[in-house]
């Protein structure tokens, strides 16, 4: 392989392409049902944090990786397609609970597979890369930044990495979650 210079010498002009191709890929196979990426991202979010305790609007923001305003803008449109409830919390109105409601959840269960099936025809099943990542980047934020992302590998999957990777092949620990960032060095 000739060696590569410019932005083709970047893992982040890599990863950016990436990310680009599976957002396009995956809003033309949510097309079908009306759905864009970030609207499915927001009801995936409602749908995996609701365990008997509706999610806030911001602890969904945060699964999805969104800002709080395209999060509150995105959560009208699913409300308007009677997708999504939007109610006060309980002893605080001022919090925002997020509920799907039967359509929403029916939608959500359509999408789903859509969503893997985009995963599986770029990723392939083979969660090493998922791994990875996690590995690497979960302290960034989102779903993995709360908690240490430790990530274990099979034993011929470490060797494999071990070689020419950064990684020892064993396990990887996450950096310090936000708030928990150790000062600089001196």
């Amino acid at each position: 392989m000739t060696e590569l210079r410019g932005p083709l010498a970047s893992t982040g002009y890599w990863l950016k392409l990436v990310a680009l191709a599976y957002q396009r890929e995956l809003d033309s196979a949510l097309r079908p049902l009306d759905l864009t990426t970030t609207q499915f991202s927001v009801l995936a979010g409602v749908s995996w944090l609701d365990r008997g305790n509706s999610p806030t609007q911001q602890e969904v923001a945060d699964f999805a990786g969104i800002d709080r305003m395209m999060t509150s803008k995105i959560v009208q449109i699913l409300v308007g397609r009677r997708l999504v409830e939007r109610n006060g919390r309980v002893g605080d109105a001022r919090v925002r609970c997020l509920t799907l409601t039967d359509q929403g959840r029916h939608l959500i269960h359509e999408a789903v597979p859509l969503a893997r099936e985009v995963d599986q025809r770029l990723f392939g099943t083979d969660m090493t890369l998922r791994d990875l990542l996690i590995g690497e980047f979960g302290h960034l934020g989102g779903p993995m930044s709360d908690r240490p992302a430790t990530v274990s590998l099979a034993p011929s999957e470490a060797e494999r990495l071990a070689s020419g990777s950064r990684t020892d092949g064993a396990s990887r620990q996450a950096r310090p979650s936000k708030g928990h960032r150790r000062p600089p060095a001196s």
